[in-house]
């Protein structure tokens, strides 16, 4: 057992650790998907909601593989992110509710353990001083998360999780996870790879324009309009979602047709 400790006053959640410090799980904001994403990266699956995730994990133990791990002080198993998964339902923005967390508590059989880090302000923050289990404590935090009237959210930019108190609200503080812009936070990063994107792209046809201008290179005039039109299909997924793939994957394209010089040899590869 362990004791797991919200902490408002501080901002962090964490569980500490006699004589060695603490298990950090970052912001109150952040931690709940940075929970979700050690999972998923200590037992990936294109599925977890799918009844063969669990049946591959009975047929490894079966088998003899070693399916636990040890995280945070914790047996872990491989059923708890699918338990998160579940309880995400393939949705993007939860405003949470009561109801659903009690659901979630009944369904796995959790207790309710916290109270107060402050018994003299109960704003401070909560604990839990004998937290079983990882899923233990990911009810516990959306437990904290309904209290205080916060939503849960999947960032559009880089897809970890995030709470907020506005739906409105699409991006999370953590830096970008696009190459050359992991110095900015999510909000920023977006707006900036959009702006050099724009500056890329006006300069591949000021470029392409006046070499066909000035007649100076055997190239197709067709280059301009074919270009634009490639440019639509990322600019079309970018609208949808501003996602670190999409605007990579736009990027990237970019990069390599300037660097190229594409529009010099356009003619000669079609």
């Amino acid at each position: 057992m362990s004791k797991f400790v919200i902490d408002k006053k501080k901002n962090r959640v964490y569980i500490p650790i006699a004589f060695e410090g603490v298990y950090d799980f970052g912001s109150i904001e952040c931690s709940i998907g940075n929970i979700i994403e050690v999972l998923e990266k200590e037992f990936p699956a294109t599925s977890y909601v799918e009844t063969g995730y669990t049946t591959k994990r009975i047929r490894d133990k079966l088998a003899g593989k070693n399916i636990t791990k040890t995280l945070w002080g914790f047996k872990e198993n491989g059923f708890t992110i699918q338990a998160i998964h579940i309880f995400l339902s393939g949705r993007d923005k939860i405003e949470l509710t009561m109801q659903e967390i009690e659901d979630f508590r009944i369904l796995y059989d959790l207790g309710i353990k916290h109270t107060p880090l402050n018994i003299c302000d109960v704003n401070e923050g909560l604990q839990i001083k004998n937290a079983t289990s990882i899923l233990d404590m990911v009810f516990h935090l959306l437990y904290y998360y309904t209290l205080n009237n916060l939503k849960l959210v999947k960032c559009e930019h880089c897809g970890r999780w995030f709470v907020t108190s506005s739906l409105k609200n699409k991006y999370c503080t953590r830096n970008s996870t696009v190459a050359g812009y992991t110095h900015l936070n999510c909000e920023q990063a977006v707006r900036n790879i959009k702006q050099q994107c724009g500056r890329k792209k006006n300069r591949i046809e000021t470029k392409s324009n006046n070499a066909i201008n000035l007649k100076k290179y055997s190239v197709a005039s067709s280059f301009v309009d074919d270009f634009v039109n490639e440019c639509y299909v990322y600019l079309d997924e970018i609208s949808k979602k501003n996602s670190a793939e999409n605007l990579s994957n736009y990027l990237l394209f970019l990069d390599r047709v300037e660097k190229g010089k594409e529009w010099l040899n356009y003619g000669n590869s079609k």
